[in-house]
């Protein structure tokens, strides 16, 4: 009996892996020709002047404030966290090719969290001007892929309407880490997004507040 059961999760397990595996490269590509402007436009998408509360939650860790993104000029933006309380705990500046710190609380300013901020703040107000690697539909989304060295991929996928950006997946070339969820557009900013890294524990919410 022990030894049937051992076989069935077996098997179960190498289904599972070639049903991933093979999901992982059953898309349709496209070329770059034949996307139109404003797929291009939508998969570009990001955050420009907004507020948003925001809520950040690290295993048994809760943060909650707001988060204001302002941007400097075309190419630069600042993004500031705010608690509730009206206590700054960082200021960064997002260029196209720098990342720089105004203001950081000494705790927070471990190589590992900056680089958490750096990746996820900077998916969301630095667009690409490159083209993708390339370029897939699948399940009613078009996604534009990134590779970023060391077989790294960011994966910006676009509503089939080619009206909104709707999620953004970072990691390898079939297994993700983090994973952006983005719902609505107003005023040319996102209504809500949430942020999930896998396997820490770390989840950030925001939902934009009308001005």
């Amino acid at each position: 009996m022990l030894s049937f059961l051992r076989h069935t999760m077996f098997s179960l397990g190498a289904t599972a892996f070639v049903l991933s595996f093979s999901s992982c490269h059953t898309i349709k590509k496209l070329e770059l020709a034949t996307i139109t402007t404003d797929c291009i436009q939508a998969s570009r998408q990001r955050i420009h002047n907004a507020t948003y509360n925001t809520k950040i939650d690290f295993y048994k860790k809760h943060f909650s404030g707001l988060l204001l993104f302002k941007a400097v000029n075309d190419t630069d933006n600042r993004v500031v966290f705010v608690t509730e309380t009206g206590f700054k705990l960082f200021d960064f500046e997002f260029t196209p090719h720098n990342f720089n710190i105004q203001y950081c609380l000494p705790p927070l300013r471990k190589k590992m969290i900056l680089n958490i901020f750096k990746n996820d703040l900077g998916q969301l107000v630095q667009s690409d001007t490159i083209s993708p690697l390339h370029i897939n539909q699948k399940d009613s989304l078009i996604t534009f892929t990134f590779a970023r060295g060391n077989n790294r991929y960011e994966d910006y996928s676009v509503d089939s309407k080619c009206s909104r950006l709707t999620g953004i997946e970072r990691g390898g070339k079939c297994l993700k880490q983090v994973t952006t969820k983005i719902s609505g557009l107003t005023r040319g900013n996102f209504d809500e997004i949430d942020i999930y890294h896998r396997p820490v524990k770390l989840h950030i919410s925001l939902k934009q507040i009308e001005r």
